[in-house]
């Protein structure tokens, strides 16, 4: 059963510290089936997040986990969460955008977080025509954007997206950077 092992957050933009905590998930190939496979997959988030713990990267209070079921899905849940958090923000979907819109594979099969990639740009430009602004245009190297997703309960405005690509030298991520 192909998955990809995903680090988020501080993880994923390379930039821990000896305070961070773990931010990781696991995405699942849609072909999973809870019945043969949810053990297996449990036992491993388990496993690697115990041994992160041993090594003194503590559990996160939050449970930002792949060792938690919700960050702990198939490919298709990830892109209704993240359709979620795009199209109807409130303050719990900034908190999560702010950890997991930045995303870098650890171990895996790649083309699942590339295909969710593709899904929330996808998205994005389809929402693009309630966002002031203009879409981005293709680059080789990356695309940039502002967008708004302002509400009145929220403190999200003025977002600037990534999307670089795996082939960079450094810590390859892909992230949505809140600037306000």
């Amino acid at each position: 059963m192909p998955f990809a092992w995903v680090a988020a957050g501080s993880q994923a933009r390379c930039e821990q510290s000896a305070q961070s905590d773990q931010d990781n998930c696991l995405g699942l190939d849609p072909g999973f089936d809870p019945a043969m496979h949810s053990v297996y997959f449990e036992a491993l988030a388990r496993f690697v997040n115990d041994g992160l713990h041993d090594c003194g990267h503590v559990r996160g209070p939050g449970e930002m986990m792949a060792s938690t079921l919700q960050w702990r899905q198939p490919q298709p849940q990830w892109a209704q969460y993240f359709h979620t958090w795009t199209h109807t923000p409130d303050p719990a979907a900034l908190m999560l955008t702010c950890v997991f819109f930045d995303l870098r594979l650890v171990h895996g099969a790649g083309r699942l977080l590339d295909e969710l990639r593709a899904q929330v740009l996808q998205s994005a430009r389809h929402q693009g025509s309630s966002w002031p602004g203009s879409l981005p245009t293709r680059s080789s190297t990356a695309h940039r954007w502002a967008c708004s997703a302002a509400s009145p309960r929220t403190a999200m405005v003025g977002c600037v997206m990534w999307s670089t690509s795996s082939t960079r030298a450094s810590c390859p991520s892909w992230t949505w950077r809140a600037s306000m």
